[in-house]
């Protein structure tokens, strides 16, 4: 394969992820509001989101407000938790 063509194959390939980096420099503040609601929406039936009741953050204020910042040590019976094969 010539350079030239490679060059061209790997920018189509990375063409989506370049195009969301465009847009999070545009708005970042946005685009970690919408990674922070995708976050709880997937760890809200899990029992760290069920303690903190992810499913009624809203906000990246809140989300600060209601879950503490943690130590691994603090992590660990829940690290432990899922090593054990708890769902």
């Amino acid at each position: 394969m010539k350079p030239f063509l490679g060059n061209v194959l790997w920018m189509l390939a990375s063409m989506s992820a370049s195009q969301r980096f465009r847009r999070a420099r545009r708005n970042p503040r946005r685009v970690q509001e919408e990674i922070l609601a995708t976050f709880l929406r997937g760890n809200a039936g899990s029992c760290y989101g069920q303690k903190y009741d992810y499913t009624s953050i809203t906000s990246v204020e809140e989300f600060q407000k209601r879950v503490p910042i943690v130590t691994y040590e603090e992590l660990e019976p829940w690290i432990r938790r899922i090593i054990s094969g708890e769902q």
